[in-house]
């Protein structure tokens, strides 16, 4: 198997996949076909998220934190991961920087789209696009604009 190519990675952060679940301590990594995270502890991968499975990527400050979500289908249910930095050094950068995850929700949404340095190929942008309209992730109306503009017309 082809080793993947990581275009963006964080250590220190924590990962909580629902509300009651137990917090892991790790490393967020992004590639051009998924989102996964390692645990620190047991070097184990703990979530992997397809890009075409995510719903939405987005930033929220809470609790003097910024905070990254990923809102993803697992078959037909929709699952939710929010990621934390732990290291109190990052803690008060975070508090000072509400915008440190903003970074992550362009490159996992540049990923999602096929906006991605060294990315060539226009039909696999609109096959990437397609897939998110059949998954009903984009509407007749979004995919429309986004394949006018990928085809420069």
């Amino acid at each position: 198997m082809a080793e993947e190519q990581v275009l963006k990675k964080e250590d220190n952060l924590i990962q909580h996949n629902g509300f009651w679940h137990k917090a892991h301590r790790g490393s967020l990594v992004l590639t051009r076909s998924d989102v996964y995270f390692l645990s620190k502890k047991r070097n184990q991968e703990l979530l992997r998220v397809p890009l075409l499975n995510i719903v939405s990527v987005n930033t929220e400050k809470m609790d003097f934190k910024d905070n990254l979500f990923i809102v993803y289908k697992d078959g037909n249910t929709e699952r939710r991961a929010k990621f934390v930095h732990h290291d109190r050094r990052q803690l008060i950068f975070a508090a000072a920087s509400p915008s440190h995850f903003l970074s992550w929700e362009q490159a996992i949404n540049d990923a999602r789209f096929g906006r991605f340095a060294g990315h060539a190929s226009g039909v696999d942008d609109l096959e990437r696009l397609a897939a998110l309209k059949d998954k009903g992730v984009l509407t007749d109306e979004e995919f429309s604009a986004k394949k006018k503009q990928l085809l420069g017309l």
